[in-house]
């Protein structure tokens, strides 16, 4: 269904966008609703969307990670992901290791991006580890744990935000 969307969205771009709109709160699509925006390039609409996808909550949390695939994140701003890992950060359906797992990729992505983004990033990712429920992270998944671990680094490599650090690292110990 991915490259008929992306066909129909090259050739009738108001049609395709309507029928996202729809598929929010649709009973068969909205659960499928990421798979389906993430057919096409995401702009502000496609942002908008997943942010009101995210709190109507039909589709699992754990499909959400695909927004850290094939660059996806390159077109927002740090305010942007940040606003959408807070909302799947809360869920408890694999929530949390889904927002991990997006943050980590767009650090991974930052080798394209200014140093404002950087360090907008690196703000957040503290803000993200210092806010973390603990409990809610499944030690035994190395994958989940590397990529935690990849976050608290990039979080912490930055000398302006000693503070910030120094208050973070409080709280984890």
């Amino acid at each position: 269904i991915s490259g008929l969307i992306n066909g129909w969205n090259q050739t009738k771009p108001e049609e395709a966008s309507k029928f996202l709109d729809e598929a929010l709160e649709d009973p068969i699509w909205g659960p499928l609703f990421p798979d389906l925006q993430f057919s096409i390039e995401l702009d502000q609409a496609g942002y908008s969307r997943l942010i009101k996808s995210l709190q109507i909550g039909r589709a699992p949390s754990w499909t959400y990670k695909y927004l850290g695939f094939g660059r996806r994140t390159d077109p927002l701003m740090v305010t942007q992901i940040a606003a959408l890992m807070s909302l799947l950060a809360k869920k408890l359906d694999s929530g949390l290791p889904s927002a991990i797992e997006v943050i980590y990729m767009a650090i991974h992505c930052t080798d394209k991006k200014d140093e404002k983004y950087k360090t907008e990033l690196r703000t957040y990712c503290l803000e993200f580890v210092d806010e973390l429920d603990w409990s809610h992270i499944d030690l035994a998944n190395e994958n989940l744990l590397h990529h935690l671990s990849r976050l608290i680094e990039f979080a912490l490599d930055s000398p302006e935000s000693d503070g910030t650090v120094t208050s973070t690292l409080n709280r984890l110990i």
